[in-house]
């Protein structure tokens, strides 16, 4: 049986539905199961798989290369909250750990500096170190507008 004869996906709400009963299915019950990392996992046939690349199947009929959950928030499925991404674009939209709060902006405890480094497509852009945050920022806003990502 295919995916699309087992389970149902509606996109403005995020959810799935079984499409069929038996072997403790029940026939329009929500399918579905939040894990510990926060992402929606839903088991057919034996195999689990993502509830966010499940919903772009089933919308689109063919697998994302990758998903991206467009406000962060891993258990929000519904499909104008997906986007399909290559993995670097991916990671721009994952929360800062920096302890500046501003993604691409860390501090150098060895020059006791500002240093500015984001990773696009693969290439490591090093926008220098900075005495204060407002450099720092200012210089990762320029070269943001240069790109035009802001």
């Amino acid at each position: 049986m295919r995916l699309c004869d087992i389970i149902s996906y509606d996109p403005a709400a995020g959810t799935f539905r079984w499409k069929i009963e038996g072997n403790k299915k029940v026939l329009g019950a929500e399918v579905g199961t939040q894990y510990k990392n926060g992402y929606n996992m839903i088991t057919v046939n034996g195999v689990r798989y993502r509830a966010g690349r499940l919903a772009w199947f089933l919308s689109y009929n063919y697998w994302p290369r990758e998903i991206d959950h467009i406000n962060r928030i891993k258990s929000d499925d519904r499909l104008v909250n997906l986007r399909e991404v290559s993995h670097s674009k991916n990671m721009t939209n994952v929360r800062t750990r920096a302890i500046s709060g501003i993604r691409g902006i860390y501090w150098d405890i060895n020059t006791w500096r500002w240093k500015v480094s984001l990773r696009r497509e693969g290439i490591t852009h090093r926008l220098g170190s900075y005495s204060s945050l407002g450099g720092a920022r200012e210089a990762l806003q320029t070269f943001l507008k240069s790109r035009g990502e802001i």
